[in-house]
């Protein structure tokens, strides 16, 4: 079985924070742990070793 990681970066390549496991297939993140909206980089590691690099983006909720 194989073990996954995933750290968070911002988009100077700051480190923001990591997911030391994920037991899941998949992976849900509330928006409020980023301290800003924007764009995020994100790398996911298996085993250790680098697998995937991607970014996503947050977007800034607008309330009446």
């Amino acid at each position: 079985e194989k073990k996954y990681s995933v750290k968070f970066f911002e988009p100077d390549g700051s480190f923001l924070f990591e997911i030391g496991e994920v037991k899941e297939p998949f992976l849900i993140l509330e928006k409020a742990i980023f301290m800003h909206a924007g764009w995020f980089n994100f790398e996911i590691y298996q085993d250790g070793k680098p697998y995937e690099k991607w970014n996503l983006f947050i977007p800034l909720n607008y309330r009446n």
